[in-house]
């Protein structure tokens, strides 16, 4: 089987999870390298064009399009697909950032005639888009180029903190301050990959606190490193589709003294932060390769699907149902600025379906 891997990014995001099969990356990132089978492309490529180029060159014939589909991207990079005869997947990224974000990736994939999804760091959205008709695949466990560190005893005395602790990650500066009030040591920092898994690995237990109730790189790359993920508490739906169970292969919070708790258990016992990591460690190695066994299962299906007229036209969906979604994308945007779920929110401004999407975080009462 030869895919066709479409994306803004150079990085090779699909070399774990289909290592047995023929993958061409196409990027406008990359240079033409037929022994990578790595290729050039514009911000706005035909990929009709594109495919026909790169079938003629390499001798190859390309059963499937996979096309990472990020709402930041739109900004610098659309390919179009008209034309194109053989199957699309399109895998999402950042539909949990931004207003708007669900409905603009959804009007896309509308307009590209997109019906086949995979969700990396999304999860919780699968009934979303689901509902929205379209074939959902969820990844039990995402990383790129994954490290794997074996875990190690000798772990450092604090809690590592990497990424972003902005005003717009309102939550994570609000639980850091916590935090540190409580003199919780914290190793806190933006290092480069390499040096960040090395943290991850001799740190008694690295904080992840993603938005909205959703999985993100680090909650993976973490045990990935040998270390131990304390998190946010997903959403039901995230959760349901996730392969790291919480209280034994990390822990979770949702309040503040949950939070603390966690950290100051840990940090009496290196025991506990190794057995916990441990088996984290391998948790995430057998779901790495049941995911390669299912993903694959997935596109299988998918190709041998025949590409009726019916699939090529735009998904339809009803006014009440595009009603909710804005509706959800509102409240979406609005939980990065609250300390309390809107599961719990009294007042909302309207009905919002899909709110087992969230997790039921409150920390407006510690």
């Amino acid at each position: 089987m030869t895919v066709l891997v479409v994306n803004l990014s150079q990085a090779r995001h699909l070399d774990q999870y289909l290592d047995h099969e023929q993958l061409v990356y196409l990027a406008p990132r990359l240079e033409d390298n037929d022994s990578k089978l790595e290729y050039n492309c514009s911000y706005n490529p035909s990929i009709f064009h594109e495919k026909k180029r790169i079938e003629k060159r390499t001798g190859l014939s390309i059963d499937l399009i996979i096309t990472y589909v990020d709402l930041f991207g739109f900004y610098q990079f659309l390919p179009y697909f008209e034309n194109v005869e053989v199957p699309i997947l399109g895998i999402l990224g950042d539909t949990h950032h931004s207003r708007k974000a669900i409905y603009m990736v959804h009007k896309y994939l509308q307009k590209t005639s997109i019906t086949n999804i995979g969700l990396k760091c999304t999860k919780s959205q699968k009934r979303i888009f689901e509902t929205l008709g379209y074939n959902v695949f969820c990844f039990k466990s995402y990383i790129v180029d994954p490290t794997f560190l074996e875990p190690t005893t000798n772990k450092k005395p604090y809690i590592a903190l990497m990424g972003s602790n902005s005003p717009y990650h309102y939550r994570r500066s609000i639980l850091v301050e916590k935090l540190k009030e409580q003199h919780i040591p914290l190793y806190e920092g933006r290092v480069s990959r390499e040096e960040m898994f090395k943290v991850f690995n001799t740190s008694i237990a690295s904080l992840n606190i993603p938005l909205n109730s959703d999985v993100n790189y680090r909650f993976h790359e973490i045990p990935a490193s040998g270390g131990l993920l304390i998190s946010e508490q997903l959403g039901t739906v995230a959760d349901s589709n996730e392969a790291l169970r919480p209280n034994r292969d990390y822990l979770s919070f949702s309040t503040i003294p949950e939070l603390i708790d966690n950290c100051k258990k840990i940090l009496s016992s290196n025991k506990l932060a190794k057995d916990i990591s441990e088996s984290s460690y391998h948790t995430l190695q057998e779901s790495i390769a049941n995911t390669k066994k299912e993903f694959l299962d997935f596109i299988i299906k998918i190709i041998k699907t025949p590409v009726s007229s019916k699939s090529n036209e735009l998904i339809h969906i009803k006014d009440s149902t595009d009603i909710q979604l804005n509706r959800f994308d509102i409240v979406q945007a609005n939980a990065r600025k609250l300390l309390i779920s809107p599961i719990y929110y009294q007042n909302p401004p309207f009905p919002t379906e899909w709110l087992n999407a969230f997790n039921t975080y409150n920390y407006s009462s510690d």
